[in-house]
């Protein structure tokens, strides 16, 4: 596939976007909650093991503050207490609704590989108000293999991240939409036609790239057959294409 065609691909299914990981570090990108104590009367107990027989390692006021990293089938949430794993019965926990981000940071550069060479993108972090749709736009670059760049604009909502089409800018279409549920769809416009579906198809993939390996990631498909997976907090960390890697993060560099 020649470099014209490989970017147009690119482009046309959004798949040039970059996450901030380190190279030759095994990194994971685990998705926590945030949860209140909401117990009536007493103090919560913590125990050792998900289980009322397990051995009682401490207790929470009500109100207190918690982190949780993972909840059972069983009804239990895997806390920190003392710094130590933990866990809480889940019927007494009040969760913070808040949505995890999935825009990468623009104070880095990152590098991409594909089929042709390494693609490398950077932001000046600056927001811009974009003509068409308003405020709170970074404006990112994309150097080719070929030395060649282009630009092309990203924005985080509440409903979802968003790119405007550096070829259609009286466009703009959703990577990924807010809330990030199993079963959520979406349409891709490009110059007033729909070009293609994406839809979140699992929540909770574990994914290796070379620059680490990531768990608890949104898995997003296009119709056609193209995967996009996207990390909290970290962003699109690789693209396949029935079944084969065509894209993924390879190194980042500091500014």
């Amino acid at each position: 596939m020649k470099t014209n065609k490989l970017v147009k691909w690119l482009i046309a299914f959004a798949l040039i976007f970059t996450v901030y990981i380190p190279l030759s570090k095994q990194a994971e990108a685990a998705q926590t909650l945030t949860a209140t104590v909401n117990i009536k009367s007493g103090t919560l107990n913590v125990r050792e093991k998900p289980s009322t027989s397990s051995k009682k390692v401490g207790s929470l006021k009500k109100g207190a503050k918690v982190t949780v990293y993972a909840k059972t089938k069983s009804g239990w949430s895997e806390i920190r207490y003392n710094k130590k794993k933990a866990f809480v019965a889940t019927k007494y926990l009040t969760f913070t609704s808040t949505q995890a981000s999935y825009q990468q940071d623009p104070n880095k550069i990152y590098v991409y590989k594909y089929e042709d060479g390494l693609y490398t993108e950077k932001s000046n972090g600056k927001k811009y108000t974009h003509e068409y749709f308003g405020k709170g736009w970074l404006l990112w670059t994309t150097t080719m293999p070929d030395k060649t760049t282009y630009q092309w604009y990203l924005r985080e909502t509440k409903d979802g991240l968003y790119t405007v089409h550096p070829d259609d800018p009286h466009t703009h279409n959703a990577l990924i939409k807010y809330p990030v549920k199993v079963g959520y769809s979406w349409k891709i416009i490009y110059e007033g036609d729909v070009l293609n579906t994406y839809k979140i198809t699992a929540v909770n993939k574990t994914v290796k790239t070379h620059a680490g390996t990531f768990k608890q990631v949104v898995e997003v498909t296009a119709e056609e057959g193209v995967k996009m997976y996207y990390a909290k907090n970290v962003g699109l960390i690789k693209t396949t294409y029935k079944g084969k890697t065509t894209g993924e993060l390879y190194q980042l560099k500091k500014k």
